[in-house]
């Protein structure tokens, strides 16, 4: 008779995913359509801070941009729990002149203590845009800025954001390990 055994050990990691979304369902700045909330507004600078009117405004589920000299739009989230995040949102532009005019789209460097030009996307362009944060973008005082380009915007140059998503993945979180099975066999 011949008996023998057999161990098993495993792991298992467990990760969380939060999401912080603005789909600008309502003409409000404190849209906070995720499983989080961002830790402030979107905040107006140059313009009237009023999301019903201005160059900077929400219309029809989606936040415009509208001649843009020197304008720009800002919102911060705490992501300091996380080890990658990606950011998306759906775009669309009309344009005049698009060779000259553009958007900007800006994060936060918590190391360099500013916004920082991750993209620009011109006024002819429209579709979906997705970038992974890098390990400087990420921390308590993580942010977005949209900002016109270099060029004055003119009329009819205008510019549409929707569903901005910040998809934050922490983990691990739990991690089970050392777990050992024993598995007796007998043979005859």
């Amino acid at each position: 008779m011949k008996i023998s055994w057999f161990f098993l050990v495993f792991s298992m990691i467990v990760t969380a995913q939060d999401t912080y979304l603005d789909n600008f369902n309502l003409v409000s700045y404190a849209n906070n359509n995720g499983s989080q909330n961002f830790t402030t507004n979107w905040v107006e600078t140059n313009d009237n801070n009023n999301p019903a009117n201005g160059n900077i405004r929400i219309t029809t589920n989606r936040l415009e941009f509208r001649r843009l000299p020197n304008e720009y739009i800002t919102r911060t989230l705490d992501l300091s729990s996380a080890t990658s995040v990606t950011l998306t949102f759906d775009y669309a532009a009309r344009s005049g002149n698009s060779n000259e005019r553009y958007l900007r789209i800006q994060l936060y460097n918590s190391v360099l203590l500013t916004y920082e030009t991750i993209a620009q996307l011109r006024l002819d362009t429209s579709g979906s845009f997705s970038y992974s944060l890098n390990t400087n973008q990420i921390s308590a005082n993580s942010g977005i800025r949209f900002m016109g380009g270099i060029e004055d915007w003119e009329d009819p140059d205008l510019f549409y954001i929707d569903n901005v998503l910040f998809s934050a993945n922490s983990g691990p979180s739990n991690v089970i390990t050392n777990r050992k099975i024993t598995y007796r066999v007998k043979k005859n």
